[in-house]
């Protein structure tokens, strides 16, 4: 059976030329300023199923930017790179069990440790993430002390997060923390999301707000319902354009590695796809992408949120997809450019 490497390979060989995009979309975020046009990048996210050929298609939407000549950036969700990204990979290979509303904010912190800041503490043993709306979320985190600074002494009064500092801190390690942090973001893969759209890079992202919210929605936990789970998603940048890649959950399992992580079960799919479906439903009713049979979720699907949401049927050819998904997000990125869009990406609400 060829992997997906080599079927985005064979696609991005096989396919015609995309369509050029517009000179006024090829010049670069300076003269686009200059021109008065926006200079701000499109942020595409595309969702879907576990093995609906998300990662092959971002792999070829990539490709058409690259050929275009347009700065693009690849993201995924959850990114596993960072502390919280390690416990969430911990707990998707079924290594480690958490409650549902503690895993939920956890993907949650992760999508926020991307948008905006990453805070560390001075004593570096408790790392907090400040989401707009909701609250302070600690973990305690030994393991992202950052090299060089000391660990505190068991004499030492505990920190409480509640109350100021028993002593002055030492200005010394605040200088040093302060580098530290600094260069930490700096160096992070998933650099801000809304300083890369500003600087006129489009993002593509593989999966993003709306996957933490129907996952954690399809696990049918009565005190964890699609409001309580799109809570602390508010405040984040929202996508330009979501592409929900449609595919049976019998089609998805029959794939190659379906069932390796804890959410690739048939039944936890089927809900997935419906509570999707019925938010691009929801998005769009008139739009002939949401034209499919979208069955109503067992919960009604959050209305009013201002999502740009797309079906693309994802049992087609890899190559039928990627043209699909290209025509799609050429338009958009046209709005995009065009200033339809706003000079600055929105947020979720």
């Amino acid at each position: 059976m060829a992997s997906i490497n080599d079927l985005a390979t064979a696609a991005i060989a096989s396919s015609s030329s995309p369509p050029p995009l517009s000179q006024a979309q090829t010049q670069t975020p300076a003269k686009a300023q200059s021109a008065g046009g926006p200079s701000r990048g499109t942020f595409v996210v595309l969702e879907g199923l576990d093995r609906s050929g998300k990662t092959t298609q971002v792999k070829l939407l990539e490709q058409r930017f690259v050929e275009a000549g347009r700065p693009v950036k690849v993201m995924r969700f959850p990114d596993r790179s960072t502390p919280i990204g390690q416990m969430i990979d911990a707990y998707l290979k079924s290594d480690v069990a958490m409650e549902d509303h503690v895993i939920h904010l956890l993907f949650s912190a992760n999508r926020w440790e991307a948008a905006h800041v990453l805070i560390i503490t001075t004593s570096c043993d408790l790392l907090f993430i400040l989401a707009p709306r909701y609250s302070l979320i600690s973990f305690y985190t030994p393991f992202v002390r950052p090299h060089g600074l000391p660990r505190k002494s068991q004499k030492e009064p505990a920190f409480s997060p509640l109350s100021p500092s028993p002593e002055t801190p030492d200005p010394n390690l605040l200088v040093e923390s302060q580098r530290l942090t600094d260069h930490a973001r700096a160096q992070r893969p998933s650099a801000q999301i809304s300083s890369l759209l500003a600087s006129g890079t489009t993002i593509l992202c593989d999966r993003f707000h709306l996957s933490g919210i129907a996952y954690s929605a399809a696990k049918r936990n009565p005190s964890l319902p699609l409001s309580w789970a799109a809570a602390p998603e508010k405040g984040l940048p929202r996508p330009d354009l979501v592409l929900f890649l449609d595919l049976d959950e019998r089609a998805a399992r029959a794939r190659g590695g379906f069932g390796d992580e804890r959410y690739e079960r048939e039944a936890m799919q089927a809900r997935v796809r419906d509570i999707f479906r019925g938010m691009a439903a929801d998005a769009d009713a008139g739009s002939s992408s949401s034209s499919l049979a979208a069955p109503e979720p067992a919960e009604p699907t959050p209305r009013g949120r201002g999502e740009n949401i797309v079906v693309v049927d994802a049992g087609s050819s890899v190559e039928d997809v990627a043209d699909e998904i290209w025509r799609r997000v050429e338009a958009r990125v046209r709005q995009v450019d065009g200033g339809e869009l706003g000079a600055s990406v929105g947020v979720v609400e």
